[in-house]
Formats: C-alpha cells, sequence, structure tokens
C-alpha cells in the first residue's frame, strides 16, 4: 500500500466506510451500515438548516469548504455512499430554502433519529409538474433512477411516485402519507 492512501485510511471515518464498502460490492447490499455511521458521526445533521440543528457556520465560505471536506472523505472511504450523502446534502440545502418551521421542527425529528434524504434528478417524459389543487400545490409525476431508494424501506407508489427519503430508520417518528408540503412544493411518500 502506498503512503498516501495509508495516510488516508488513517482517518477513521475513511477507513470505516472502506471496510463497510468491501462488505457491500461482495454481497450488493445497500449501505444501510454505513449511513448510521454517517448518522454517528453527526455528518446527516451538520449540513441542515440551523433550526434543525445543523452547524453555524462562520460564512457561505466556510460552510461551503466544509461540505467540500466532508464529501471528499466520504467518497474516499465509499464512493457510493458519497454519491448518497451528496443527494442527502442538497436535500438538507432545500430544506434551509423552502421548508416552513414546522418542516424545520419535523425535519429536526426524524434526523435525531439518522433520517437520510435525497434528492433524485433524473426523469421519463413529460416529467414532474408543479399542479394546483385543493390542497395547495403538489408534485405530480415520476423520477425513472433514485440512487440509494432500492435499499430503503421507504418506497415510492404508482399513486405517489415520488420518494422523499432515502433511509428513514424504524425508530424515526411517523413517515407522513400522501402530499408533503414543502413551502408550498410537496412531493408525495407512501410507506412500504
Amino acid at each position: 500500500m502506498s503512503e498516501r492512501m495509508t495516510t488516508v485510511l488513517d482517518d477513521p471515518l475513511v477507513a470505516a466506510l472502506a471496510k463497510l464498502g468491501e462488505r457491500y460490492d461482495a454481497e450488493r447490499a445497500h449501505p444501510a451500515d454505513s449511513i448510521a455511521l454517517l448518522a454517528e458521526a453527526g455528518l446527516l445533521r451538520r449540513f441542515a438548516p440551523v433550526e434543525s440543528g445543523g452547524e453555524t457556520f462562520a460564512d457561505a465560505d466556510a460552510r461551503h469548504r466544509a461540505m467540500f471536506d466532508a464529501l471528499r472523505r466520504v467518497g474516499r472511504g465509499d464512493l457510493s455512499v458519497g454519491r448518497l450523502f451528496e443527494g442527502h446534502i442538497n436535500a438538507m440545502a432545500l430544506f434551509g430554502w423552502y421548508a416552513t418551521a414546522s418542516q424545520k421542527d419535523w425535519l429536526r425529528r426524524v434526523l435525531d433519529h439518522g433520517a437520510a434524504f435525497g434528492v433524485w434528478a433524473t426523469e421519463p417524459a413529460p416529467g414532474v409538474a408543479l399542479i394546483e389543487n385543493l390542497g395547495g400545490r403538489t408534485l405530480q409525476g415520476a423520477k425513472s433512477f433514485a440512487s440509494g431508494a432500492g435499499g430503503s424501506p421507504m418506497r415510492s407508489s404508482r399513486s405517489s411516485p415520488i420518494a422523499a427519503t432515502a433511509d428513514w430508520p424504524s425508530s424515526a417518528p411517523t413517515i407522513p402519507t400522501g402530499p408533503m408540503p414543502v413551502a408550498g412544493v410537496s412531493g408525495a411518500c407512501a410507506r412500504a
């Protein structure tokens, strides 16, 4: 092993993710233990809105440097988990920009239980549309690929094809089903 690789694996998080990644590669399994490791390390909460228990950074540059470092470390340990973690960080940004105070409080509670979120952008034609209805606005449509959702206890259904989270611990507060408004935008989710 090269001196550089030894230095990288001296990072306990990188080493633990690499070891778990070997197992997932051999078993072709969802990286649930790696996601739990990220939660234990505080990384699933770190970039959440401050109101949801996320870290307060000195400025945007400090936040971006911290994100880069966290993504680099996780990706070095297991690039597949790094991709899932990137989606989680993106979802935390969306909560910060668009969630109401009560939604940020809900986010705090589910992050307490290690919930991980994702953002998925691929979609078959005609895509996803924002539809006005009596309950407000909802998203209607489907995503054709969702990294990490295949091993999740959370599943989408034919009537509600947009999954809201990739990993949902059984100890977490109840998953709301049906429309989940996020400041005027909602995605439907359903339990498996």
